[in-house]
């Protein structure tokens, strides 16, 4: 975008030589949301002082708003230029990298020198593990988490993504451990709760994870795929009776959805000789397609 193009009001037009007039309008178009306004007052001020760091940095903020993020980056990096130590912006830097552009590698070397710059911040310790969970580094990702719960170990999200990279691993005694810290410090959280049930689910545990999609379900009862899970883990328990009840539910949700996973899932096979379990996916007439349109 060029500076020029900018467009500000007939008064500020006619000063904007005026550096601090501009700088000033636009800080108070950024605080009200007025994104192009202050866009435009932070362009007219970069005319009048062109190494300025404070217009470089919150032209940055301002394009981050409106979804422009390479420019963005392109105004950190000039910001950089004159404050090259400075922690906000190799961290902001970092976090649109890393969560907008998906330049993951180049996220974790912002957060690299943001924590050289504060060695014990812990969010750019979490925003670094989450950037290598985004690469698929797990292990490198649990060392990032480590840090960040070191610093603040009564934060939720530490533990929690934590757990989630144990899960990738396979570590699933470790990943619940870490769920259950999660949950500590956030007892209705719904995901912590879904998550813990499938690394059950994955172990055999299926009374374990019953449990947990009942936990699930009283946060949120309209979640079809617990219901479904659930009747999954209860017909793998021989509990027919529940594995229906769950499956029905399931289906009253959203049929299209757990009809077709529920006529081919192994983990229902138990169910398959129940008259009722063929009237809830409908098999039972010969006009099936047709009783399964206008119902549902």
């Amino acid at each position: 975008m060029n500076l020029m193009s900018s467009r500000l009001t007939p008064y500020l037009e006619s000063r904007w030589e005026d550096y601090w007039l501009c700088y000033h309008q636009g800080e108070k178009f950024l605080d009200k949301g007025e994104y192009t306004a202050a866009l435009a007052c932070f362009d007219r001020a970069l005319l009048a002082r062109p190494d300025d760091y404070w217009s470089w940095y919150n032209r940055g903020n301002v394009l981050v708003e409106l979804g422009d993020y390479e420019e963005a980056i392109d105004c950190f990096d000039r910001a950089l230029e004159q404050r090259p130590h400075d922690y906000w912006v190799w961290y902001n830097r970092g976090c649109i990298l890393s969560e907008e552009l998906e330049k993951f590698e180049e996220a974790i070397a912002s957060f690299d020198k943001a924590l050289r710059l504060r060695p014990h911040d812990y969010w750019a310790w979490f925003r670094r593990g989450d950037a290598l969970r985004y690469l698929g580094e797990y292990r490198a990702a649990i060392a990032s988490y480590d840090e960040s719960i070191e610093i603040r170990s009564r934060d939720f999200w530490g533990w929690f993504r934590k757990a989630d990279c144990l899960r990738k691993l396979e570590k699933y005694e470790d990943a619940i451990f870490n769920y259950r810290q999660a949950l500590r410090r956030d007892p209705e959280d719904f995901w912590t709760r879904y998550k813990l049930a499938e690394i059950y689910r994955l172990m055999g545990d299926y009374r374990q994870a019953i449990a947990q999609y009942d936990s699930c379900l009283d946060l949120d009862p309209e979640d079809g795929y617990s219901w479904y899970n659930q009747a999954c883990c209860a017909a793998l328990t021989g509990d027919v009776e529940v594995a229906l009840e769950s499956l029905k539910r399931a289906i009253e949700l959203d049929a299209k959805t757990f009809v077709l996973k529920a006529l081919s899932d192994s983990d229902l096979d138990v169910l398959r000789d129940r008259s009722t379990f063929h009237h809830l996916l409908q098999l039972d007439s010969p006009h099936s397609d047709e009783n399964f349109n206008s119902k549902f």
